[in-house]
């Protein structure tokens, strides 16, 4: 019994598991482990319906269920590569919009400009055109370029 039971598990496995512990399923999921994801599924589906095909003729039920689960299998298969083929064209569009954003904030900017140096950078027209105009800049005390102090030094204007 020990000798079978060695045979059937994997290399390092049997040193683990006592000869009188029941063999680990592959089917049963431990808690913690991700379900088996949509791949899986589908293959272990589209396996069991190509090697069913010999063993069911005798079986009028089961044929039925195996044409169910083969049509299933086939519009799984066609709804995934619709889902590729979308998914495709989104990262198309996804690229072209960004294209048509950049071409947008240059078309704006040269727009924003061009109204600006007709109507003028501080026109408040251009609050209806939703372009901020310059603020008003308050005016610097000029220092006359020979202005010096006693020692030499230019003379700075606090304000």
């Amino acid at each position: 019994m020990e000798s079978q039971d060695c045979r059937l598990l994997g290399d390092g496995e049997a040193d683990r598991l006592h000869p009188c512990e029941p063999i680990p399923s592959p089917y049963v999921r431990k808690e913690g482990v991700m379900p088996e994801s949509f791949v899986e599924k589908t293959q272990r589906w589209v396996t069991l319906c190509a090697n069913a095909e010999t063993l069911i003729v005798p079986l009028p039920a089961a044929q039925d269920l195996h044409a169910e689960l083969k049509a299933t299998t086939l519009e799984l298969g066609n709804l995934e590569e619709r889902i590729q083929d979308l998914e495709g064209q989104t990262l198309t569009l996804a690229m072209k919009r960004q294209e048509l954003i950049r071409k947008g904030i240059d078309d704006a900017d040269r727009l924003k400009f061009h109204l600006r140096a007709i109507l003028g950078p501080k026109n408040p027209e251009l609050l209806k055109l939703g372009i901020r105009p310059r603020r008003p800049t308050k005016a610097k005390p000029k220092v006359p370029a020979n202005a010096k102090g006693s020692e030499g030094k230019s003379v700075s204007v606090e304000a």
